[in-house]
């Protein structure tokens, strides 16, 4: 499920086309919502894809107050509503579960003492997840299968498409392996299908 979400989040951030498709917006925003509800980690695969789709938006609010577009209007107000989105979809379970979550987080961070986790500037800590993706996950016909998938990409997808997926796997990879310390092969579980 949390592999599918992240797809289906991805590809509805996509299908907006950068916040111009409001209906678009609303199903990226929910869908967010629904992947909150499945794993708090969920946007650290998002983040860097939607600050790259909304970044000229903000940019042209920012410098153009006054005389804004009404493009730009109308995909600022897009990004809006999917915000409220992700806050009726997410909200309430956040609302009522905040103060245990983030003692489950501080707990978590503690953990890779606990379990020896390799430190994550090591040598055996940067490779742990490329050899647990191949070993757990992949294995050599998805390993293919994903080779394929990524030339289609580089060779048939658009601009967009690639760069929504490439910035979705090194936000992940850039937390998941420098950053956060404990290590687990469940934490990649959004990468599997990109």
């Amino acid at each position: 499920p949390l592999a599918a979400i992240t797809v289906f989040s991805l590809w509805s951030l996509i299908r907006s086309q950068g916040f111009r498709h409001g209906a678009w917006a609303l199903v990226f925003g929910a869908s967010v919502g629904a992947g909150l509800l499945m794993k708090q980690s969920f946007p650290i695969g998002l983040a860097l894809p939607v600050a790259w789709s909304v970044a000229p938006i903000f940019k042209q609010v920012w410098k153009n107050h006054d005389g804004l577009s009404d493009e730009i209007r109308e995909r600022f107000r897009h990004v809006l509503h999917a915000i409220v989105a992700i806050f009726l979809v997410a909200g309430p379970w956040y609302l009522v579960n905040t103060p245990s979550t983030l003692r489950f987080l501080s707990r978590s961070r503690e953990a890779y003492i606990v379990e020896g986790d390799p430190s994550s500037w090591t040598l055996e800590g940067l490779l742990y997840y490329p050899t647990v993706y191949w070993d757990v996950a992949m294995g050599p016909v998805l390993g293919i299968g994903a080779l394929c998938g990524l030339a289609i990409l580089v060779f048939a997808g658009t601009r967009r498409e690639r760069s929504t997926v490439g910035l979705s796997l090194l936000g992940i990879l850039a937390v998941y392996v420098l950053i956060y310390p404990n290590k687990d092969a469940r934490y990649i579980a959004t990468t599997l299908p990109l």
